[in-house]
């Protein structure tokens, strides 16, 4: 059985981090994908995700050949 894929846009605050926590806890099995800018996501959400890659704002082309490229549809 393929697990369940989850993209993440990782922004500024704590939403990124209370949604990666959420979906560890309703979605054990899934495989997180996080897109996180530079200067504004915070470093450390990086280790709590199966994927990660940073990009700057505007960068919406790369974030979306990131997220094929990680299986994320």
């Amino acid at each position: 059985m393929v697990s369940r894929k989850i993209g993440i846009i990782a922004g500024s605050g704590i939403y990124p981090g209370t949604f990666i926590k959420a979906a560890r806890s309703k979605e054990p099995g899934a495989r997180l994908v996080m897109a996180g800018f530079k200067d504004e996501t915070q470093e450390e959400l990086a280790a709590e995700v199966d994927a990660s890659d940073w990009f700057r704002v505007g960068q919406l082309g790369k974030m979306i050949k990131f997220f094929k490229k990680e299986g994320v549809s």
